[in-house]
């Protein structure tokens, strides 16, 4: 039970009442915001002790204060360390960072990761080249015109060797997208030595580990969900109930969880009564490039519109926490935990992604073109289709085998 603040004297100070198990606590309060405010322990009708307790307060307060960190400091710190010499791998890399194309298109939190894994790059011993017996430099101070795939690789294996196939393959996404972007006319300044070929184009991808629940014992990918275990859920969860509504966004719209978690009213085109959205995933590029292949305009499905109209809604989103607030991803995803926890030997690497390739198979085995079916689903290239809708491809395939072995076998008949 709490009281109304009271004006304190002593300017820009509160002084609150209240009381809890039967004793009485005075709260100091500040106007000022940021301010620490605590419990008072002298008498607050005594101004002395009071004005001495505030400044006391004060002096805690701001030797706890905390400042937000920002990571770029870290990475400006490191490279003061270093002289750059021009031409070199650590000057084009420090172009990059510093071209206002990149800024516009990569987001901020990206732009500082690449920017650790260069710098880890030139501070890894292993990645060092010899110049001489016995004699090693950095490898932000080679010039970039001598960069090889020879080099690119040896950046790799040096992860490969600690077993860390993942951060692998991203030192070689960040090197052929560094050298991509150099390759591009009115990049580079005046002067530079032009790059004509990129050295990290065409190496191998690197053999992931998998350690993923989320992915199939039998085959090591991503498990395209059963029309059983689809069934199965949609049992255990009739239309109205949050997950039933999950389920249905990504069966009848296709989606990524980054897109399901974002689909709300204010998407919905009443004339159409269609969703009109751009993808998330490289939303900044596509928007910059007016991608219309990442431009979805999904028609709402007799079925999804009875399961958005019997469950509980946002206004902002459809899919919305037990306080009625958007879904983040980490938060949708521990949901999603629970909620499969919950039906009796439910397979556990049954998740989003699978749903979106049970998607791609439905479409696949209603006979639609492939050409729609990457319109749909935002693909570029024939590869993705395959691979998402291979489980109905196989089984299209293998019903083509025996319709053609039975014509066979009819014609030696005759």
């Amino acid at each position: 039970m709490s009281e109304k603040k009271k004006k304190h004297p002593i300017a820009g100070v509160f002084v609150k009442k209240t009381s809890s198990k039967g004793h009485v606590y005075h709260n100091l309060v500040f106007q000022k915001k940021g301010i620490y405010y605590g419990r008072l322990q002298s008498d607050p009708d005594d101004l002395e002790a009071l004005q001495l307790e505030i400044e006391q307060l004060v002096l805690q307060r701001k030797s706890r204060r905390k400042v937000k960190f920002d990571p770029s400091v870290l990475f400006k710190k490191r490279e003061s360390e270093r002289v750059v010499t021009p031409n070199t791998l650590g000057w084009l890399v420090k172009q990059y960072r510093n071209s206002a194309n990149v800024r516009l298109v990569v987001e901020r939190k990206t732009l500082h990761d690449k920017e650790l894994i260069f710098e880890s790059v030139f501070q890894d011993k292993d990645c060092e080249y010899e110049i001489k017996r016995g004699l090693f430099i950095s490898l932000a101070d080679i010039p970039y015109k001598d960069i090889t795939s020879y080099h690119i690789r040896r950046i790799a294996d040096a992860k490969l060797e600690r077993g860390l196939p993942g951060a692998a393959e991203k030192r070689i996404r960040c090197f052929k997208e560094l050298f991509n972007w150099a390759m591009e006319e009115g990049n580079l300044p005046p002067g530079a030595h032009a790059i004509h070929k990129n050295p990290a184009a065409g190496l191998k991808k690197t053999k992931m580990q998998v350690t993923s629940k989320a992915r199939c014992e039998c085959c090591k990918k991503h498990h395209t969900w059963t029309e059983e275990e689809i069934q199965l859920w949609e049992e255990f969860y009739p239309i109205g109930t949050k997950p039933r509504l999950w389920l249905d966004l990504h069966l009848y719209t296709g989606c990524r969880i980054s897109d399901v978690e974002r689909l709300g009213p204010p998407m919905v085109n009443r004339n159409t009564n269609c969703l009109e959205f751009v993808e998330h995933k490289n939303a900044k590029l596509n928007e910059r490039e007016s991608n219309t292949r990442k431009k979805q305009n999904l028609p709402i499905l007799p079925e999804l519109e009875e399961s958005i109209r019997a469950t509980p809604t946002g206004m902002k989103t459809f899919l919305v926490t037990h306080r009625g607030m958007p879904y983040s991803k980490n938060c949708l995803n521990a949901d999603i935990r629970k909620w499969r926890e919950a039906i009796p030997n439910f397979p556990k690497y049954c998740t989003s992604h699978g749903l979106r390739k049970a998607a791609s198979c439905r479409m696949i085995e209603a006979g639609i073109t492939p050409d729609l079916i990457m319109a749909v689903f935002g693909w570029k290239s024939i590869r993705d289709f395959e691979s998402y809708g291979e489980n109905a491809l196989q089984a299209r395939k293998e019903s083509d085998v025996k319709k053609v072995i039975g014509s066979i076998g009819r014609k030696r008949k005759r």
